[in-house]
């Protein structure tokens, strides 16, 4: 299985050169104006076989003219859509990468949670106040205050 890495350089490059086809039509859309506008009236003689013939050259041409103005605007289409999903990668790579970033000062931060000793009291809920760590220096040992237990027969067997 192969894999290729895109870059958003190198998405850029492929949008340039949907651009240069789009360049490239305008030109042949520049190009086949002028041979329908002389395939008019008055150009051809009225002789039928004459007449007939340029009614096709003029209508194969406004068809071709179509077709291609067709393909210029799938082009231009696609080129904005992957402007668009460009854009929109790199915002959301940027986007992550500040997550990240976050999650990993938290992960290097010195930890900021508290434990606490609790009763079977506590976790029945059947407690007045709740335990509660006494703020102390990060050098000695941080200072327990215990809530008393309250008197119930539950939890006794």
């Amino acid at each position: 299985m192969v894999f290729t890495t895109v870059t958003p350089e190198r998405v850029t490059q492929l949008v340039g050169r949907l651009d240069d086809l789009v360049a490239r039509f305008d030109s042949q859309l520049a190009a086949l104006a002028p041979v329908r506008v002389q395939q008019g009236s008055g150009v051809w003689s009225e002789f039928s076989p004459a007449a007939s013939f340029g009614w096709n050259v003029s209508a194969a041409v406004g068809s071709a003219i179509l077709d291609v103005e067709a393909s210029r605007e799938q082009v231009r289409t696609l080129a904005e859509n992957l402007r668009l999903t460009l854009s929109s990668v790199l915002a959301t790579d940027e986007s992550v990468q500040e997550s990240f970033a976050a999650i990993q000062a938290r992960l290097d931060a010195p930890p900021t949670t508290t434990v606490l000793e609790c009763t079977a009291n506590d976790l029945l809920g059947t407690y007045d106040a709740p335990t509660a760590q006494v703020p102390g220096s990060a050098a000695e040992a941080p200072e327990v205050v215990r809530v008393p237990e309250a008197d119930t027969d539950e939890g006794e067997g």
